[in-house]
């Protein structure tokens, strides 16, 4: 039980036609996951700010980790 193939028009202009839609499909993805991006901002609350240094109220681009636990002396 084969199926029908899918046409989407005769003879030279079919594969255009397909390819066509195949970017226009991939161009109208792209403008929705790039516009998601820019809708989804990151806003973070009074309460998560406040926890960057233990209680005070410091903005996250001031909070800087002590990098020392993350790197080892061994080389």
């Amino acid at each position: 039980m084969v199926s029908e193939p899918v046409l989407f028009g005769p003879g030279f202009w079919g594969p255009i036609v397909a390819t066509a839609a195949l970017l226009l499909i991939v161009a109208v993805t792209w403008l929705i996951l790039i516009g998601g991006r820019r809708i989804t901002k990151a806003k973070p609350t009074a309460q998560k700010i406040q926890t960057y240094a233990c209680g005070e109220t410091l903005e996250a681009e001031e909070v800087h980790a002590d990098s020392e636990q993350f790197f080892s002396p061994i080389r």
